[in-house]
């Protein structure tokens, strides 16, 4: 899941982009824009569905080990999370400070 949020601040997640070659700089800009809003809106349902599989990793054991589910389950919280915010850092990047970079923040 951390490797799911890296893909995101390095915007190489999954994105069809048929429409953005034919779309002007402008329509780009925008266009980025609802890419990470819908990003953050997928890191969202993430978060929120996870919670109950902390819960549950509360109460179970791995059958090998003893250990407690819920270190597993946790990973899907944090990287839900951190989906969410890396969607928005790459949000307020392209409309408040109007860095278009293809390659992502910070690479």
């Amino acid at each position: 899941m951390i490797g799911a949020a890296l893909a995101v601040r390095r915007n190489q997640h999954f994105e069809v982009d048929l429409l953005a070659n034919y779309l002007g700089s402008k329509g780009r800009i925008v266009q980025r824009a609802v890419m990470s809003l819908l990003v953050f809106v997928g890191g969202g349902v993430i978060a929120w569905t996870a919670i109950e599989f902390v819960n549950l990793g509360l109460l179970k054991k791995d059958p090998a080990t003893g250990i407690k589910m819920v270190y597993i389950y946790a990973s899907l919280l944090v990287g839900g999370v951190l989906i969410c915010l890396l969607a928005l850092e790459k949000l307020f990047m392209q409309i408040f400070i109007g860095k278009d970079d293809e390659q992502g923040a910070g690479v």
